[in-house]
C-alpha cells in the first residue's frame, strides 16, 4: 500500500505548518493554522477523501484555519469527518456554533486525555483508527526550565509523575474512551434536569456537565445521523471482500462505516440544548502547564510477497487455497504420489511467503517551549511501546520503522542540547523535518498573487508595493551545529515537501509545485519578470492618463489610506483573500472593517513582520478599532488571530482596541479567550473593549426601542449605555465625530457603517447587503463608499437570492447617496483575478475596484480609476499562463454550494 506525507504550508508570515498523510483511499490533516484552506488552493492538491483533522494545540497558532477548512470540506461533499485534538477541543469547536454548522456532515470529535496512565504507556490505545492508519496521541506539558540536562535514556525529569488535571479533564469523565464525542441521542438526565430549571445558565455548569454541554452543542452543529455500526457478520463479510479485492497484500484494519444520512436544514439532535444556543458556554479553565499533543501515525504492515513459482513446484492449486496461504493460514491438499495415487500434503504460510514489511511510522511532534522537552522525553523513555520507536536497536526496527518525524519547534527548542539529544535517540535512517521560526526563511505562500502584485509595481510601485518576504534563514542549521550534534537526515520544513513512506524515500520538493511557482524564480533571479509588450504599453498609457488628471485643491482626507486586505466573498482564492479593509488615518490610528481569515497574514505581507519595531507590528500597535459587520465566517474568523498577535507586542500597546460587533461576535471572542489570552477583559487598560453595534444604530439603539437585550451571564457588552459611552472614547482616540451603524438587508443580522471625521470627510461601509435605502439615507454625501459587489450585472437574480448586490446596484446606491468615490469589493470567486469591467464611465462618482494589498490614498482614487483599463489588460494577459480549468471548475462547485446563514 503506497502512502506518503506532504507539507501543504510552512512557517511564514501568513502560514503555519500543515502536514497531510495521504493514502489512495484517504487523507489525514495535521494542524490547520490560519490560511490552511487557501494554501491548499495554491498547492493544487485536492481535499477529496479527507477522513480526519488532528490538532496539536487548540487556539490560533494551530487551529485558526479549522473552521474555514471544515467549510471547504463540507462544501466539497465530505459527509463524515473526525476531528482530534487536546483538552479544550470541545470548547474550541463549540465556540464556533454561531457560524459553523453543516446539516449534511457528521463530525466525530475526539478529545485526548491530559494524562497517560501506566496502562496507556504500556499499551497505548489509538485516538483514531481506520483501514489505513492508527494514530496515537502523546500529551506533553511544560515543566520548570530544565536546560541543564535531560537524560533521554534513563528516567527523565518528571517520569511517571502525576500531571495536573484541570476541572475540564476528560480523565474524570465516565464517557467514551479518551473523551470521544458521544453519539448518544439524548443528554444525560442530570444535565437535562438542570436545563429545565428557570434560573438555568450554561455558563454555570462545571466539570462533567460542562463537557457534556459542549459535546451536545457540537452535536447540534453537525446533526447528520452518525454512521451505524455494521453487524459483526457484515464486518466479516466486508473484510473478506476487501481482502479479495485488494491490489496489494496489505493486512486489513477496521472497515469504514457507511455514509451518514443528512438531516433537514437547521435540524437539531438536541432541541432542548438548542434553545440555549446563544448563551455563553461554560467557562473553560486551561491548565497552567500549557499542554500540547503530539501524534504517532502507524501505517499498515505489509505481508511478504507470495512465491508463485515455488507454489507451482510444490503443486499448490490455484484459487482459495493460495489466498488462505497469503492470509497466514496452513493448508492441506492432495497431490499425485507419482504412482497414480494421491497423498495429502500440508503447506505452511511461511514456506511460500516472503518476509513481512513491518508497519512504517510518521510522527508529528509539537514542542512549544524548552519546558515541554522533559515531558516528551519521559513519554518515550517510560513506555515499552514508544521506546521501541525511539531506538537504534535493529530488532525494534523489525517491529516498526520510523521513517519521518515532523518537528514543530518553539523558540529555542531546536537549539536545546536536550532536544538534540532526544532527536539523536531515533534510528539514524529516520528523516527529521524541522519547523523552527529561528531557522526558517519567510517564503511567499500565495505565489500567484505575489507574482501579479510584482508585475503591478511596473504600473505604480507606491499603490501596488511588492509583498514582503525573506528567502534566507536567520540561522542556518548546517552552520550552527556540528554534524555530530544533530541526526544525519535533518531537513528544513518547506511547503510542497513530499516524503514517500512506502515505498520509503527521503523528502523531495514536489516538481509540479515548483513549476507552478511564478514568484520565487523571479525573486532569486532565475527568471526575469515577463510582461507582454501590449500590457507594458497599457501601463504607460494609464500613467500618462493619470498624470493629465485635472488638479484639484488639497483636502484633509487626501492622506487617509484605504488598503483592501481581502476582496473575495465567501471563499478565498489564490489571488484574493476574504473580507477585510484597513483604513489608516494619519495622526490618529487605524480601523479594520471586517476581519476574515488570513487578515493578519495580509497585513504582514503588505508591511513586513520581521522586526517588531516596524511594519506590520506598528500597524497593529496603531490599530484602535475593528468593526465586524456580521458573524459570517468570511468576515470575522481572522479576528482571533489579530488579537492573539496583538498580545505579542513588546512593549504592549499604550491604548485599548475597540471591537465593534453584534452580540455573537463578543460571545465568540469571550469564549476563545478561555483557551488563549486574546486581551479580552484585560484589566491593564490596553486590552480589548467590546462595543455592541446595535447600540450605535443610526435610528437609535435597538435596545432602547425594543427592550430586547438584557444583561445576562455577565455579558457587559449587552449594556447599551456602556457601549455608547466607550464608543465616544473610541471616537476621541481616532479623531472622529461620529461612528454610526446602519441596518442593511442580508440573510442574517448585519450592519453597515458610517464613519464621520472631525476634518469633514465621511467613509461609508456597506457590509454584506442587497441594495438598501437605509445606507443611502445614513451615508448621504459620503467621501468614499466601500460597497460590496459580489455579482456581475448578469447575476442580479442570484444576487437577490443570496442577499448580495451586483456591481451596477452598488454603483446606483453610491450615486443616490451622492458619494464622491465608490470602491467596489467583496467579489465572487467566479471572478478570481478581476471582476467584470464596469459597464459605463458615465458616473457622477469616481468608481474604482478594490484589489488585495493596494494602498489607495483617498486623494489618489481618480488615479486608480485611470489605471483600471491597464489592469484589465494585465489580468487578461496572465490568465493563459496561470489558468487551471480543473481547479476553476472545483472552485465553482464551492461557490455554488448553499452556505448556511446565521
Amino acid at each position: 500500500m503506497l502512502w506518503s506525507a506532504t507539507t501543504i504550508s510552512t512557517l511564514s508570515a501568513d502560514s503555519e505548518p500543515t502536514v497531510v498523510v495521504q493514502f489512495e483511499s484517504g487523507k489525514y490533516i495535521f494542524n490547520a493554522g490560519e490560511n490552511t484552506g487557501r494554501s491548499w488552493l495554491q498547492s493544487r492538491n485536492k481535499w477529496s477523501k479527507t477522513k480526519a483533522i488532528f490538532l496539536t494545540q487548540n487556539g490560533t497558532q494551530r487551529g485558526a484555519g479549522l473552521p474555514g477548512l471544515m467549510m471547504f470540506l463540507a462544501d466539497a461533499t465530505t459527509t463524515k469527518l473526525d476531528v482530534v485534538g487536546p483538552q479544550g477541543l470541545f470548547h474550541f469547536l463549540a465556540s464556533m456554533r454561531s457560524y459553523l454548522w453543516r446539516d449534511g456532515m457528521h463530525v466525530n470529535v475526539t478529545q485526548a486525555q491530559n494524562t497517560l496512565t501506566e496502562s496507556d504507556l504500556a499499551k497505548p490505545t489509538p485516538l483514531f483508527r481506520d483501514a489505513n492508519v492508527e494514530v496515537f496521541g502523546i500529551p506533553i506539558f511544560a515543566s520548570p526550565s530544565t536546560e541543564t540536562s535531560v537524560d533521554t535514556d534513563a528516567e527523565p525529569v518528571g517520569a511517571k509523575r502525576k500531571r495536573g488535571v484541570s476541572p475540564e479533564s476528560s480523565s474524570s469523565l465516565k464517557r467514551p474512551h479518551r473523551g470521544q464525542m458521544s453519539d448518544v441521542g439524548l443528554p444525560t438526565e442530570s444535565v437535562l434536569s438542570e436545563v429545565q430549571q428557570q434560573s438555568f445558565s450554561p455558563s454555570a455548569l462545571r466539570g462533567e456537565h460542562a463537557e457534556e454541554w459542549r459535546r451536545l452543542t457540537i452535536d447540534n452543529m453537525f446533526p447528520a445521523e452518525p454512521p451505524k455500526t455494521p453487524a459483526p457478520s457484515e464486518v466479516q463479510k466486508q473484510k473478506k471482500k476487501s481482502k479479495k479485492d485488494a491490489a496489494s497484500n496489505v493486512q486489513e484494519a477496521v472497515v469504514p462505516p457507511p455514509t451518514p444520512q443528512p438531516r433537514p436544514y437547521q435540524s437539531s439532535r438536541h432541541p432542548t440544548i438548542q434553545t440555549h444556543r446563544d448563551r455563553l458556554l461554560p467557562r473553560f479553565e486551561p491548565m497552567s502547564s500549557k499542554p500540547a499533543l503530539s501524534y504517532v501515525v502507524v501505517g499498515p504492515a505489509v505481508r511478504g510477497k507470495f512465491d508463485a513459482k515455488k507454489a507451482n513446484d510444490m503443486g499448490v492449486p490455484r484459487g482459495p487455497i493460495r489466498r488462505d496461504l497469503t492470509l497466514g493460514q496452513s493448508v492441506t491438499f492432495e497431490v499425485d504420489d507419482g504412482h497414480g495415487g494421491k497423498v495429502k500434503r500440508m503447506v505452511h504460510s511461511h514456506e511460500l511467503m516472503g518476509p513481512s514489511d513491518p508497519p512504517h511510522v510518521v510522527m508529528i511532534l509539537d514542542v512549544p517551549t524548552i519546558d515541554h522537552i522533559p515531558s516528551l522525553a519521559s513519554s518515550f523513555a517510560n513506555s515499552p511501546f514508544y521506546s521501541k520507536l525511539r531506538s537504534h536497536d535493529e530488532e525494534h526496527r523489525k517491529e516498526f520503522v520510523v521513517h519521518a518525524i515532523f518537528h514543530l519547534c518553539g523558540k529555542d527548542v531546536l537549539e536545546s542540547e536536550a532536544y538534540k539529544a532526544f532527536m539523536t535517540g531515533f534510528h539514524p535512517a529516520t528523516h527529521h523535518v524541522v519547523a523552527s521560526r529561528q531557522h526558517a526563511p519567510n517564503p511567499v505562500t500565495f505565489t500567484s498573487a505575489a507574482a501579479n502584485q510584482l508585475a503591478l509595481t511596473k504600473l505604480d510601485a507606491v499603490m501596488f508595493p511588492p509583498h514582503h518576504y525573506r528567502l534566507h534563514s536567520p540561522k542556518d542549521l548546517t552552520c550552527m551545529f556540528p554534524v555530530s550534534s544533530l541526526p544525519p537526515n535533518v531537513h528544513l520544513f518547506r511547503s510542497g515537501l513530499n516524503v514517500d513512506v512506502r515505498p520509503a524515500r527521503g523528502p523531495i520538493l514536489d516538481q509540479a509545485s515548483l513549476d507552478y511557482d511564478r514568484f520565487h524564480p523571479i525573486a532569486t533571479g532565475e527568471r526575469s519578470l515577463e510582461i507582454e509588450e501590449k500590457t507594458l504599453q497599457a501601463f504607460e498609457d494609464a500613467q500618462i492618463a493619470a498624470s493629465k488628471l485635472d488638479a484639484v485643491p488639497a483636502k484633509p482626507e487626501d492622506g487617509v489610506t484605504i488598503i483592501p486586505l481581502g476582496t473575495s466573498s465567501a471563499l478565498p482564492s489564490k489571488y484574493r483573500n476574504v473580507s477585510s479593509t484597513l483604513i489608516m488615518i494619519p495622526g490618529h490610528g487605524n480601523i479594520l472593517l471586517d476581519c476574515g481569515e488570513g487578515t493578519w497574514g495580509q497585513i504582514a505581507r503588505s508591511f513586513g513582520s520581521d522586526v517588531m519595531s516596524s511594519g506590520a507590528w506598528e500597524v497593529l500597535r496603531g490599530l484602535k478599532c475593528i468593526y465586524l459587520s456580521h458573524i459570517h465566517g468570511d468576515h470575522h474568523i481572522g479576528l482571533a488571530k489579530v488579537l492573539a498577535m496583538r498580545k505579542q507586542l513588546d512593549p504592549p500597546p499604550s491604548e485599548p482596541l475597540y471591537v465593534v460587533g453584534i452580540r455573537s461576535v463578543h460571545l465568540y471572542t469571550s469564549e476563545l479567550n478561555d483557551l488563549e489570552d486574546l486581551g479580552v477583559d484585560d484589566p491593564t487598560g490596553n486590552g480589548v473593549i467590546p462595543i455592541l453595534s446595535d447600540s450605535l444604530n443610526f435610528r437609535g439603539p435597538y435596545v432602547a426601542k425594543y427592550g430586547k437585550w438584557q444583561l445576562k451571564d455577565g455579558e457587559k457588552w449587552m449594556d447599551h449605555q456602556r457601549s455608547e459611552r466607550v464608543s465616544k472614547e473610541m471616537c476621541a482616540a481616532l479623531g472622529l465625530k461620529g461612528f454610526t451603524t446602519v441596518d442593511v438587508d442580508h440573510r442574517t443580522r448585519c450592519y453597515g457603517l458610517v464613519i464621520d471625521h472631525r476634518d469633514g470627510w465621511r467613509i461609508v461601509f456597506s457590509g454584506d447587503t442587497k441594495p438598501t435605502q437605509n445606507l443611502v439615507r445614513a451615508g448621504k454625501g459620503a467621501t468614499v463608499l466601500i460597497h460590496e459587489a459580489t455579482m456581475g450585472d448578469d447575476q442580479e437574480e442570484l444576487a437577490a437570492q443570496k442577499a448580495h448586490s451586483t456591481m451596477g446596484q452598488a454603483v446606483r446606491i453610491g450615486t443616490e447617496m451622492e458619494a464622491q468615490n465608490i470602491m467596489l469589493t467583496h467579489f465572487s470567486a467566479r471572478y478570481p483575478k478581476m471582476p467584470p469591467a464596469l459597464l459605463s464611465n458615465d458616473y457622477t462618482a469616481n468608481v474604482v475596484l478594490a484589489f488585495d494589498h493596494a494602498r489607495v490614498r483617498i486623494g489618489d482614487m481618480r488615479k486608480l480609476r485611470a489605471y483600471l483599463p491597464a489592469m484589465e489588460q494585465f489580468y487578461g494577459s496572465v490568465a493563459a499562463m496561470d489558468e487551471d480549468p480543473e481547479e476553476d471548475a472545483e472552485m465553482l462547485v464551492h461557490v455554488d454550494a448553499e452556505v448556511p446563514e446565521a
